[in-house]
């Protein structure tokens, strides 16, 4: 699948194969911050999507709970946010296209807080849940598909909820 915007020529994507379903793939450790944005252009195949899978996640080393969202129903193609494991509100994915996602996300202090996007409009509200603050954790794509390749494209971590993480930002080359 190739990821492509208005006005560019054709990028590159990278594809997860997913055969054990479920698997996710980690950002190097130094991209973790306690606060910030994880954000992605995946593919969303409505033939091929199963439950339940993740997408993005941010989990906290100490406590080893996450902040995430998670496609939730492949039929009808309904995404959720969690914040410390826990379901806070759903929302739809558009099928067959790529959408672009975002997860604002604050692990810094007492109360954790999460909001999802996508193709940069809020879908959600941001969501609380009172949590000790980490210092250390993790990044994790994951597959959303059965079987067959997710495709991902222009995966970026921020580490500031001050930037803009729902807006695509197109990078051909970074050093």
């Amino acid at each position: 699948e190739t990821y492509t915007y208005v006005g560019s020529p054709s990028r590159n994507s990278m594809s997860q194969d997913d055969p054990f379903f479920g698997e996710l793939f980690r950002a190097p450790t130094q991209a973790f911050a306690p606060q910030g944005w994880v954000a992605c252009a995946v593919y969303h195949d409505a033939s091929t999507a199963v439950n339940d899978r993740n997408v993005v996640m941010v989990t906290g080393g100490g406590s080893g709970q996450s902040i995430y969202i998670r496609r939730t129903n492949a039929g009808t193609n309904t995404a959720a946010l969690y914040v410390d494991n826990n379901f806070k509100e759903s929302f739809t994915l558009l099928p067959d296209r790529w959408n672009y996602i975002a997860l604002q996300y604050d692990m810094s202090g007492a109360t954790w807080s999460g909001r999802a996007f996508v193709d940069g409009v809020a879908m959600t509200a941001t969501h609380t849940d009172p949590r000790s603050a980490e210092t250390t954790g993790g990044v994790y794509f994951g597959g959303m598909t059965n079987g067959k390749f997710t495709y991902y494209a222009q995966a970026i971590v921020y580490d500031n909820t001050a930037d803009a993480g729902q807006t695509p930002y197109f990078v051909t080359r970074v050093y």
